[in-house]
């Protein structure tokens, strides 16, 4: 994945990396995510999965 952002000025959306990890599996415990998703819930990946998943390769902390 190629490293990018959006910012508005108020919201700011840029690559996950693995630094995101820990909040990624967080978020999707939320049964919301599920409903609105294909995250599976419950989800109960590790850091590989999350890694895989929603960073992409050659993502690592604070780079992609």
């Amino acid at each position: 994945m190629h490293p990018f952002a959006l910012d508005d000025g108020r919201v700011h959306l840029s690559t996950p990396t693995l630094d995101d990890v820990d909040a990624i599996t967080a978020a999707c415990q939320d049964p919301e995510v599920a409903a609105w998703t294909v995250v599976p819930s419950p989800y109960r990946a590790g850091r590989g999965a999350v890694r895989q998943e929603y960073v992409g390769p050659g993502g690592s902390a604070g780079t992609s």
